[in-house]
């Protein structure tokens, strides 16, 4: 009745880095040029999965630092990425009053 058994189990396998990259280099440093106040000016990044399997991922503002700086993403809900897709992030910045600049 209060026996136990010692069972020893093998368990194998290989991890899975997670590596949700920019397309290129280049892309890290995004300049949105001189603008007006209400004069909204777009860029794009490549994201690309370079992980062997599916990422599901979700951009975010932790520190609400680029929302203070007017600066807004798509898509901005959860989206997953096959091994070797690439998705399309906008970053739109809209001053809507002077800003100082920033990186």
């Amino acid at each position: 009745v209060n026996d136990f058994t010692r069972m020893y189990v093998d368990v194998r396998g290989r991890g899975c880095p997670l590596r949700l990259e920019l397309a290129s280099l280049e892309m890290q440093h995004v300049d949105f040029g001189v603008t007006i106040g209400g004069e909204s000016v777009s860029k794009s990044v490549r994201l690309v999965n370079r992980s062997p399997r599916p990422v599901t991922f979700q951009l975010g503002d932790d520190n609400e630092e680029l929302t203070r700086r007017c600066v807004f993403w798509s898509p901005s809900h959860p989206t997953t990425l096959r091994p070797r897709e690439t998705c399309d992030v906008e970053l739109r910045f809209l001053p809507t009053t002077r800003v100082a600049p920033f990186k």
